[in-house]
Formats: C-alpha cells, sequence, structure tokens
C-alpha cells in the first residue's frame, strides 16, 4: 500500500434499471416496486438493506 486512501464506488440504479433486472425474483420485484421511490438511485447494497428492514419489521 502507498498510504493513499482508496475510494470504492458503488454503482447506483433507477427503480425501473433495478425492476428490469433479472435478478430479482417476481416477488421481490413487487417489493422493490412499492418500497423504492422514482426519480432517486440506490446501490445494490441499499436495496438489499431496505427490502430486509421491511420484512424483518414488527407488525402490529
Amino acid at each position: 500500500m502507498n498510504g493513499e486512501s482508496e475510494e470504492i464506488v458503488e454503482r447506483a440504479f433507477t427503480k425501473d434499471q433495478l425492476l428490469r433486472a433479472r435478478s430479482w425474483s417476481a416477488r421481490e420485484r413487487n417489493l422493490l416496486d412499492a418500497l423504492l421511490e422514482n426519480g432517486e438511485t440506490y446501490s445494490i447494497p441499499q436495496v438489499k438493506q431496505l427490502a430486509q428492514t421491511f420484512m424483518n419489521r414488527r407488525v402490529e
């Protein structure tokens, strides 16, 4: 290492791009359609975290 910090840049995707991705099941796409906002961009880790948080929420 040369002492310089390396910045890792994650790709960001729009809601439409994520919904068209074949890596999600139909159920996951339905969930993402409800959770994600139009006009915003999301990284894959962000999307996975949002979905996980939603699925683990406490239902009252």
